[in-house]
């Protein structure tokens, strides 16, 4: 209800709105306190891949050092 009550504020005035929710999914990021061994874990499973591993299919997921899960 209130995203339509939005829209139709903006087609009357004519401003478009900007969303800033990557900011907001940056700064979470930093405050993450990674003594706790649950954070960890969990950064150590979802942090972004620092290279590209050379090796594909199978082998990536037989790999111990590049496969996050075993």
């Amino acid at each position: 209800m209130m995203i339509r009550s939005l829209q139709q504020q903006t087609v009357k005035t004519g401003i478009r709105v900007v969303s800033t929710t990557a900011p907001v999914l940056t700064d979470r990021d930093k405050n993450v306190d990674l003594s706790d061994p649950k954070q960890m874990a969990l950064h150590k499973l979802y942090r972004p891949e620092r290279v590209t591993p050379s090796k594909r299919g199978v082998e990536l997921l037989k790999t111990p050092r590049l496969n996050k899960v075993s």
